[in-house]
């Protein structure tokens, strides 16, 4: 079970290089394909901390929301309105058309009037105990303080304990989403447009 001393706070410029290490490994490949060698002697990791650090739209630390106890960050959600699930005209400017393009299909996957999942992320200690539906209940309660009617989110088809979390909470697949050749072999079955309509369960 769960501990009483759980803490929630948003996320402050000084999460950035925690932020960037967590979105990193959960995105399965995605950050380092993107991101990797973008500027000479810079991770892609680094890069994306830069990115945090900056805090713009939709990367600012203040869409994450960290749940901890006693000092110790147990899981993550990072969220934001899927309005701004797109590519900017900067990170194409900047990556080049050759890099993003592949990416397009995941990047751009939205859903409307929806709060986009981006990460959602649960320590090993904590696995297990009901933080991955603590998370994505604070995920329903965050769209509907925004006025949003669902809640979307990607997760790749091979991810089998997240595919099971998302269905047993009431996520319904919404589509596929293939994935870049580079990571065909990584994900040869691609991913999965998961939506959860909030309409009903806030009447």
């Amino acid at each position: 079970m769960l501990g009483e001393n759980l803490e929630l706070r948003r996320g402050t410029a000084d999460d950035a290089a925690f932020l960037a290490h967590i979105v990193n490994i959960v995105s399965e490949g995605v950050t380092e394909a993107l991101l990797g060698n973008a500027l000479p002697g810079l991770s892609a990791e680094k890069a994306l901390e830069m990115v945090f650090r900056r805090g713009e739209a939709p990367y600012a630390p203040e869409n994450v929301l960290l749940v901890e106890e006693e000092g110790r960050v147990l899981g993550l959600l990072f969220s934001y309105d899927a309005v701004l699930q797109k590519v900017p005209a900067v990170m194409t400017g900047f990556l080049g058309e050759k890099r993003v393009g592949p990416f397009r299909p995941l990047l751009e996957a939205s859903v409307s009037d929806a709060l986009w999942v981006n990460t959602l992320w649960v320590s090993e200690e904590a696995r297990g105990l009901g933080l991955g539906t603590l998370l994505l209940n604070l995920a329903e309660d965050t769209a509907l303080e925004q006025g949003k009617t669902a809640v979307a989110l990607h997760c790749f088809a091979d991810n089998a304990g997240g595919m099971r979390l998302y269905e047993k909470f009431g996520f319904v697949r919404q589509g596929e989403i293939p994935s870049a050749p580079v990571l065909s072999d990584r994900h040869p079955q691609g991913g999965v447009l998961w939506v959860k309509r909030l309409s009903e369960s806030a009447s």
